[in-house]
């Protein structure tokens, strides 16, 4: 149990099962303590609401893959992609994730392309590492 005065401090637990040859075959991310913020009521009431679900877009969702890689010293913490310069609407099967030293990993994103997709840009950021812009067409 962590302790009173260590609210709104980041305290996180990295758990990975890996096999015989090393290799990562599962990792899991955990926060010991959550911000005074989401204790407020009406924080509370919104991240219970039902989220609203892609499938009313009603258009066909185009499917991409974007290969990530931790090419720096240190673990890449809150590892986030996402697609900017655009109208837009995306979903991938993994993000804000953990990138150990030279990981890399291939995450699969669908995205519906509300307009034109010529200035389309992935970004990905993390907390202990610098923006990174790739222009995608």
């Amino acid at each position: 149990m962590l302790p009173e005065t260590f609210r709104d401090r980041f305290f996180y637990v990295v758990a990975e099962l890996t096999n015989t040859t090393g290799g990562v075959i599962s990792r899991s991310v955990y926060w010991a303590r959550c911000l005074s913020a989401v204790s407020v009521d009406s924080t509370k009431k919104l991240l219970w609401e039902k989220p609203a679900t892609y499938d009313k877009i009603g258009e066909s969702w185009i499917p991409l893959t974007v290969r990530v890689k931790n090419t720096g010293t240190v673990p890449s913490f809150m590892t986030q992609i996402d697609i900017a310069g655009v109208q837009r609407a995306f979903y991938a099967t993994d993000n804000f994730t953990w990138l150990a030293v030279g990981e890399t990993r291939d995450i699969a994103v669908s995205v519906w392309w509300g307009g034109p997709k010529d200035s389309a840009l992935l970004t990905v950021s993390a907390w202990n590492a610098h923006l990174q812009l790739v222009k995608l067409f």
